[in-house]
Formats: structure tokens, C-alpha cells, sequence
């Protein structure tokens, strides 16, 4: 079973605006935003407490364990009792999500903790494209996240323009 209230706190508590607007989405869907919100939060903190406790090492081993754990609950196996990727499981039963933007946080959190230089275009464009799906702005994920389901489940064909 899930522990909604756990993820309703991380998403109140770090993200007022996010949280107020969740409210006006369905309760599954709101309760799966936080869920994948909590996630998203994780593998921040961890990049930018790095920044306090300075030690590479311990923040590049937190996150690859973090990257472990994902995989795992992505293919259903998890079985620990961390409260977020127990969630996360129930949330890749749900939806067919690409495992990639969740695993690209992750590259984030992994620039940001080892200071890569950029030497080329090659590498500016890689950072480029971790900074838009990765620790600085996780937040396009769960709006593209929860718009996606909800023109999905709507069965409905929406343009912006």
C-alpha cells in the first residue's frame, strides 16, 4: 500500500505552487504527481547537498544506489521499504512511461556532483539537454507528465495553438 500522506508532505512542504495546483487534478493521477515529484525531489536534494557536505564520493554513491533502485522498480522487483521507488513501482504499473527521463535526473544529479567541464559542442549540447529534463528543471516532467495523462485519458485531441 501506498503512503499518500508521505508524498502529499515532500510535495507541500518543497513545492507550494506545484501542490496547490495538484489539488485540481483526479486523485489518482495527483496522488502518482506526488509520487514521481518525491522521486524528482530525491535525486535534487542529494545534487545540491553535495554543494554542503563536500564529499563526491557519498553523493555519487547516494545516487547511483538511487539509479538502482529505479531500475528495479521499473521492472517490478523492488521489494525494499524506501516509501518513494515503493510508489514508483506502483506508478510503472500504471503507465507506460520510457524509463529514460527518469534516468536522466539522474545524469543530472551525476553532472552537477562532478563538476564536469564542457570541451566541446558535443558536451554543451549533453549538458544542455540534462539541465532541461534533469535536477535544475524537473518540474516540465510532471507537467508533461500530467497533462499527457489527462489529454490521454480523455481520449481528445488538444493544440496549444
Amino acid at each position: 500500500m501506498v503512503a499518500y500522506k508521505f508524498f502529499e508532505k515532500i510535495i507541500s512542504k518543497h513545492a507550494n505552487t506545484f501542490y496547490l495546483a495538484s489539488l485540481s487534478l483526479p486523485k489518482h493521477l495527483r496522488y502518482d504527481f506526488w509520487i514521481i515529484y518525491s522521486y524528482c525531489r530525491l535525486v535534487d536534494e542529494i545534487a545540491n547537498n553535495f554543494f554542503i557536505i563536500s564529499d563526491k564520493q557519498k553523493a555519487l554513491d547516494e545516487v547511483y544506489q538511487i539509479k538502482e533502485n529505479l531500475i528495479s522498480a521499473f521492472e517490478g522487483n523492488y521489494n525494499k521499504d524506501n516509501k518513494i521507488f515503493l510508489g514508483l513501482k506502483e506508478v510503472f504499473k500504471k503507465y507506460k512511461f520510457d524509463i529514460k527521463p527518469f534516468l536522466e535526473l539522474i545524469d543530472g544529479a551525476i553532472w552537477d556532483i562532478k563538476g564536469i567541464e564542457i570541451e566541446n559542442l558535443n558536451d554543451f549540447n549533453k549538458l544542455f539537454k540534462t539541465i532541461l529534463s534533469g535536477t535544475h528543471d524537473f518540474h516540465y516532467f510532471l507537467l508533461y507528465f500530467s497533462f499527457s495523462y489527462l489529454f490521454i485519458s480523455q481520449d481528445c485531441s488538444y493544440s496549444f495553438f
